[in-house]
């Protein structure tokens, strides 16, 4: 386990990239539960933490350099399994805030601040690129050979 420090829970290198929790997942299915209540107005302050959380939680970028090089798929737009830093793109994650923003967006602005456009396109538009050949979608990278070989490299 990497060292911890005070500012930061998780020290990561630059080189390495771990998962370090599953925030985006869960701050999804969090406020999927909140919005499916009657107690939705007396959660506004925690419904606005967590869509400022969401907001900073979507990578903005795409990883430096060229992705082809290094086996890495379209990361801007989407939200990662766990934090920003690691900019693995997820689908599932990704596709679990936008229903949790849609969600939101449903709600007075003076409870939950504004939501953009821009967020749910960014995300969109990167949870397209994930289709695969055969019309389904992959969880983390697209299918890049064979499926009997997919399958059998997850054994």
């Amino acid at each position: 386990m990497p060292p911890r420090t005070s500012s930061n829970a998780i020290k990561i290198k630059e080189e390495q990239r771990i998962y370090d929790g599953t925030q985006n997942w869960e701050i999804a299915l969090i406020v999927q539960a909140f919005l499916s209540t009657d107690i939705i107005d007396e959660c506004g302050p925690t419904i606005d933490k967590a869509l400022r959380y969401i907001k900073k939680a979507q990578v903005i970028q795409n990883p430096p350099g060229n992705p082809k090089y290094w086996f890495r798929h379209r990361s801007k737009g989407s939200w990662t399994l766990s934090t920003v830093d690691n900019s693995w793109a997820s689908t599932d994650s990704s596709a679990e805030v936008i229903k949790a923003v849609l969600l939101l967006s449903k709600l007075s602005p003076n409870l939950v601040g504004n939501v953009t456009d821009e967020w749910i396109c960014d995300a969109i538009d990167c949870l397209l690129t994930f289709r695969n050949k055969d019309g389904s979608f992959s969880s983390f990278e697209c299918q890049r050979t064979y499926s009997w070989l997919e399958v059998s490299s997850c054994n």
